[in-house]
């Protein structure tokens, strides 16, 4: 009665041991061993619905880098960029040409040819300035962009190509139809152990159906605002911090929209993303 609970309980854990989760260990007296074998077949249960989890989130995950790769590709943006160096040719006889290209083979550079998940800010900033760089020659002089980029946020680390879309989306929507000069400022600075990048425009602002400004892990997606970017920016932050990002939109009192991100500080590309947590790897 007290040695055979124990070998099968042994033979149990065995088995576990070997990948197999289905089987749980029997015996549920009131002794000590009868509930050793309950609170195991309690962990077994959670083990088997965190990776159940964790499967899921590594799907959406790889969804999700698709779609980033889908969107660095896309056939609208190259044929626009294209086109405009096909005009420079004729109205400028190739001048400039050399700098538009050379902006454009950054951009797919560091797009595509950077694996890592996190990239030091000033190396988004820099993909910023490059794509802005290309848009300035379809758009001249219609919008400007200012950066208030603090130097100690820099070194920080972010989640690769989150700011991108952002500025995509102020100059496409935000700043079309306007008559007067636009203006999009992107900011980062640190406030406690946080790191808080907005990008801030002076165009029409969002309407009322489209106003959110709720916590990352509140989102009702179906809620969400319709611009591909944004949602894409938004869940990727959920996926990878949880409830330690916030992500937010919100209309400005004056004229325009906000956009802002807060990420906690990280500086080093050395993480290991474990759904809603991550650590540092050794």
């Amino acid at each position: 009665s007290i040695t055979n609970p124990i070998i099968k309980l042994h033979d149990t854990i065995l088995t576990i041991e070997k990948g197999d989760l289905k089987i749980r260990a029997s015996g549920e007296g009131p002794d000590e061993i009868g509930q050793l074998a309950v609170s195991f077949n309690h962990m077994v249960d959670r083990i088997s619905r965190l990776m159940k989890k964790t499967l899921v989130e590594q799907k959406m995950k790889s969804d999700l880098e698709f779609q980033i790769l889908e969107s660095q590709i896309n056939p609208h943006f190259l044929y626009n960029t294209l086109d405009s160096i096909k005009w420079l040719a004729v109205f400028q006889n190739v001048e400039n040409i050399s700098d538009m290209v050379s902006s454009l083979i950054n951009l797919l550079k560091f797009n595509m040819s950077n694996k890592s998940k996190l990239v030091p800010l000033a190396d988004e900033i820099d993909c910023i300035k490059n794509y802005v760089e290309i848009q300035k020659f379809r758009f001249g002089d219609a919008f400007e962009v200012i950066y208030d980029i603090e130097e100690r946020t820099n070194h920080l680390y972010i989640l690769k190509f989150i700011l991108q879309p952002l500025v995509e989306n102020a100059i496409f929507h935000a700043l079309d139809n306007i008559d007067y000069p636009g203006i999009i400022k992107i900011k980062a600075s640190i406030r406690n152990d946080i790191i808080e990048i907005s990008v801030k425009d002076n165009g029409k602002g969002l309407q009322k159906g489209d106003l959110i400004n709720h916590h990352i892990n509140m989102f009702d997606r179906k809620k969400m605002h319709n611009r591909i970017g944004i949602k894409n920016v938004s869940e990727r932050l959920m996926l990878y911090f949880g409830n330690r990002a916030a992500f937010s939109i919100f209309n400005n009192q004056s004229q325009g929209v906000t956009v802002s991100i807060s990420l906690p500080i990280m500086q080093s590309d050395d993480i290991v993303f474990q759904g809603s947590d991550y650590i540092m790897k050794l």
